[in-house]
């Protein structure tokens, strides 16, 4: 049984969907995402978090990236939030 938490870019906790009296606390590498609706909200594993800067703010400041299945990865920036993007190896593969 998988347990969906809710995480906000920049909170260092999480939120049990139907149980918001749980939390889990702490920096916590999730097992599975969840794509957001845009791009099919299909389920994808987590390979491993790494630290870059922002693709959006380039200010060269290390933030945290998971890197997912089918070549998704997600930038978790306080300023911008969860920034979704595939890489480019991934993107020529569908080509």
């Amino acid at each position: 049984m998988t347990n969906w938490f809710d995480w906000n870019a920049g909170d260092d906790f999480s939120t049990h969907q139907e149980d918001e009296g749980l939390l889990l606390l702490g920096d916590q590498t999730p097992d599975w995402v969840r794509l957001p609706p845009e791009l099919g909200r299909r389920a994808l594993a987590v390979k491993d978090a790494r630290y870059h800067e922002c693709p959006l703010c380039q200010d060269g400041a290390p933030i945290r990236h998971l890197r997912c299945d089918e070549g998704y990865g997600v930038a978790v920036c306080a300023q911008h939030g969860f920034v979704w993007y595939r890489s480019r190896v991934a993107e020529k593969a569908q080509d």
